[in-house]
């Protein structure tokens, strides 16, 4: 598939769409309807490590499901203590404390509660590894 072709099948899956399909010869044919909803299944999706190093590359903590409200997720170090909360899946840890230490490396646990807008409650718990 060109590059082109990627994106407008990005954007259709992201946001829904209609779109006209042509036939062999060029001509039109009836209308193609896409109802999507973006996937607010792409849990699986959460990342189990980040380094935040300022090398560029996973510098930050972040979940990459859309489509979620009533968003909270807290981080916890081993000894149970909250060391971060996001309260917007367009929140990113980037490895400090909320009061702007830096987080020493080490397992850390999350614990994710959400809506989904296709009218679902997730919930998830796991760990992070944290690099430096």
């Amino acid at each position: 598939m060109t590059k082109q072709l990627l994106s407008l099948f990005a954007c259709l899956m992201l946001f829904g769409s209609a779109f006209s399909q042509t036939t062999g010869w060029g001509r039109f044919s009836s209308p193609v309807h896409l109802d999507t909803v973006p996937s607010v299944s792409s849990m699986d999706t959460i990342a189990n490590c980040f380094s935040p190093n300022n090398d560029g590359m996973n510098d930050v903590f972040q979940i990459a499901g859309a489509g979620l409200t009533d968003f909270k997720l807290s981080i916890y170090n081993r000894w149970g203590t909250i060391v971060y909360d996001f309260i917007s899946p367009d929140d990113a840890w980037d490895g400090y404390t909320t009061t702007g230490e830096p987080c020493s490396n080490g397992t850390y646990f999350y614990v994710l509660k959400a809506n989904g807008v296709d009218g679902k409650t997730y919930s998830q718990n796991g760990t992070i590894q944290l690099f430096r």
